[in-house]
Order: structure tokens, then sequence, then C-alpha cells
């Protein structure tokens, strides 16, 4: 089975910060067949946590939620949602292609990352590999956002690297312009404000408005500079609908074992001590 679509549309940019889109990301095929096990699976999940985007002008808490399941905070997230899809061939097949270093560095094309392994997230380190390579692993998160919900201005940084977005358009299956994801530029003389807390501010230019289209991937590389958000006005319809996306992070793995573990474990306790004084 053919994950990758031959004839996908690549865009990449490395201004206000590097970032790509590509249309018509999966086969059609395996697109379809994914979308039908990514309903299937997250229908039936119980356990979404409510988060509720901040204005900045009037610290107004949005009273219209974004679900989410999984992510950086979850203990692998990877496993537990890989598991959640055991039975789901064409999903699974493409979780587990993503540990695949081949074929991410075929999506995150012109990207490169240099010395890089790409780790199961339940293998641990040794010295060895904590010294020599940049070892990375996946993070995943489902994000099911209601129209009127918002995500306030951030970036993403440690421990994600590449932070990445797909798209699977509108839980009723219509197209929609709104809800999408917004690439900000930053004033250069404004200082980084507090993260989660700007949907709109003079101090921030809007870049791009990347819509929620159905197999659509939007992937940039996680920094200090890299802010993005989802306006809350930019889809005012009050249908009983979520954008849902699969969100897909590269992030720092920092499971090690034996010297890698004791070294590491020093530097928190140096840094906890430094903090302290």
């Amino acid at each position: 089975m053919k994950i990758l679509n031959d004839h996908a549309k690549k865009q990449h940019s490395s201004d206000p910060y590097e970032f790509f889109i590509i249309d018509d990301f999966l086969d059609p095929e395996t697109y379809s067949l994914m979308r039908k096990e990514f309903y299937s699976v997250i229908n039936d999940i119980a356990e979404w946590q409510k988060e509720f985007g901040i204005a900045y002008s009037t610290n107004e808490v949005l009273d219209k939620p974004i679900y989410i399941y999984g992510g950086t905070s979850t203990i692998d997230s990877y496993t537990d949602v890989r598991n959640k899809f055991a039975d789901k061939v064409t999903f699974k097949k493409f979780l587990d292609s993503l540990l695949d270093k081949g074929f991410v560095n075929n999506i995150i094309q012109p990207i490169i990352l240099k010395k890089t392994k790409i780790w199961d997230p339940t293998e641990k380190l040794n010295f060895f590999n904590k010294l020599f390579y940049n070892n990375l692993t996946f993070s995943i998160k489902f994000s099911r956002s209601t129209p009127g919900s918002g995500i306030a201005l951030h970036p993403d940084n440690y421990p994600k690297v590449i932070s990445m977005l797909l798209y699977f358009g509108w839980s009723d299956g219509k197209k929609r312009e709104g809800q999408g994801t917004q690439i900000y530029k930053k004033d250069s003389n404004f200082p980084n404000p507090i993260h989660h807390c700007y949907f709109s501010h003079k101090n921030f230019k809007l870049h791009k408005d990347v819509t929620p289209v159905e197999n659509r991937l939007m992937g940039f590389v996680a920094g200090q500079n890299s802010w993005h958000g989802v306006d809350p006005n930019s889809c005012t319809e009050k249908a009983d609908v979520t954008r849902d996306v699969l969100q897909i992070n590269l992030i720092k793995h920092t499971n090690y074992k034996g010297m890698a573990k004791f070294i590491a474990n020093c530097k928190v306790k140096i840094k906890k001590t430094l903090k302290s004084n």
C-alpha cells in the first residue's frame, strides 16, 4: 500500500520561520481509508481535555472549547495512540512509517536534520547515542476545534523540533474556509510575550492563513519565533461540527539508560539547584 502521494503539491518558505504546506499529502486511497479509521477511533474516545483560549486585550476566556487528546504533556502519546489504532491497518502503517528516517526526510524536505536518529519512544538510549546523535521521537495529539474556539498566539519550542498538522477537515465532510492555522510574524523590537495570551496584537502581523483543507499537511520548525494560532473569529458558523486535526510532533527523545540516564539526572538536579539559589 502506497502512503504518500506522488502528485502532492508542496510549498516551502523560510519567512517568517521555516514552514511547509503539502496539499494532497497522502495517496487518495490511503487518505480515504485513514479518515474512516480516524473517525471510528476518535468518536469512541471519552477522555478528552477541554482547552479554552484566552483573549489578550480583556483576558476573557472563550466559551467554545477545543477538545484535546494526547500530546507532549502525555507520557508516550505515540504508543498510546498507536494502540488505539492497533486493528486499523492503514492508520497503523502510517504511524509505524513515522519511525523511518527516510520516510520523515521525504516529508520535511528541504528541511535537513543533521546526525539524526528517530526512535520508538519506548526505546532507551545509551551514552553513545546521547553523545553523538540528535535523538528524536514522536508525540501525537488529536485536536477537535468547535466553531468559535481558538488557540491564542504561541510558538512551539522545546522539546518540539518540528510540528506538523494533518487536517481531516470538518466532521460533517463539508468544506469551510475558517478555523485554520494562522502564521504570524512578530515585531523584531517586541519582547516575547506570555504564551497563549494573544489572539491579535499590533506587534504581530498575519503572514499566512492555512485553511484546514482535507488531506493537507502543514508543518514548521519549532522555535522561539514560530508564532501561530487559531483565530476564534475565523469561523462564526454555529453548526454542531468540529475541525479535526492529527498533530504530529517530532520531539527530542530523552528516554535514557545507564550512564546517559545518570548524566541527564545530574543536569536536572544542577538546574534545580541553580534556580533555587
